[in-house]
């Protein structure tokens, strides 16, 4: 399906193709190319929008035009920066050396927990107390193997 030609463009949509395309008019949907360009040579408003887009492009243009290369940075700046990965990396293995001690530690945690609060909290009975005893066992044990006589 191919676009329609001549779409009409108001002030608004022409302020819409400037942010999106640019100022240049070869960069615009070519079926609106036609209408924002008899806008521009009949409206001031329209005018202006696409000379503030210029400026904008030129001086996006021109940023570009102005990046340092690796030659005009300072040898001092550019040493800092190419021993960042350096350092990073080792702090990394610094860190990672304990890393499996610290991590096992951190498992035993619970596991002491656990014990401490079951050998402090738990109401465990004497060896007088044989009903508790055999209350336990019943639920440890299948009842068929409380019933045959052990040796």
């Amino acid at each position: 399906m191919t676009a329609p030609k001549n779409t009409p463009v108001t002030l608004s949509r022409l302020a819409q193709l400037l942010d999106a395309y640019g100022s240049d008019a070869a960069r615009w949907p070519e079926s609106e190319r036609e209408s924002a360009l008899t806008l521009l040579q009949r409206d001031a408003n329209a005018r202006a929008l696409h000379e503030q887009a210029g400026s904008l492009d030129a001086w996006l243009d021109g940023a570009q035009a102005r990046t340092a290369t690796m030659h005009e940075v300072p040898a001092a700046l550019r040493a800092r920066v190419l021993e960042i990965p350096i350092q990073h990396a080792r702090k990394t293995a610094r860190r990672g050396r304990f890393f499996g001690l610290q991590l096992s530690l951190l498992a035993l945690v619970p596991c002491v927990l656990g014990f401490v609060s079951g050998t402090l909290f738990s109401d465990v009975p004497t060896d007088n107390d044989e009903d508790a005893w055999n209350e336990i066992a019943s639920v440890a044990m299948p009842t068929d193997v409380l019933d045959e006589d052990l040796p």
